[in-house]
């Protein structure tokens, strides 16, 4: 399902493949969600229906864990071709979708950041995180 609003975006990919974690992907119909799927959220920069070879790696890798969507995962995706300031309210949708965990990458980070969510963030950053305040330390993040 894919919402358009004035250049913010929801996109939610229940096709293709991925994965979580290598100990427990549980066959379909276990563990959280409906029909024991696990929520996972992505938000990154652009139109989330845009291809992103960051969102490809994920679904690769989550792939060789034993999680793939729409057997027992599903991906929601968030992005938005408009200005930072929109960041912030696609973030509050996000918490308010209540997913597993959010993967986010870039600028979307500090939106998820901000509204400081007890949601787990998993998140790819070209700088230097503890620089950028969005981690106390690397042994000791402090935050999600």
């Amino acid at each position: 399902m894919l919402t358009l609003d004035g250049g913010r975006h929801h996109h939610d990919d229940s096709q293709g493949r991925t994965g979580l974690d290598r100990r427990s992907p549980g066959p379909a119909g276990s563990g959280p969600g409906a029909a024991g799927m696990r929520r996972v959220v992505w938000f990154g920069l652009g139109p989330p229906d845009a291809p992103s070879p960051y969102l490809d790696a994920l679904r690769g890798e989550l792939r060789e864990l034993g999680w793939s969507e729409g057997r027992n995962l599903t991906i929601g995706r968030y992005g938005s071709t408009r200005a930072p300031d929109d960041f912030e309210v696609l973030a509050r949708e996000i918490v308010a979708a209540k997913p597993e965990v959010v993967v986010t990458q870039e600028f979307t980070v500090y939106a998820m950041h901000r509204i400081q969510t007890t949601l787990p963030i998993v998140f790819g950053f070209s700088g230097d995180p503890v620089d950028g305040k969005l981690v106390q330390s690397y042994g000791r993040p402090g935050t999600n």
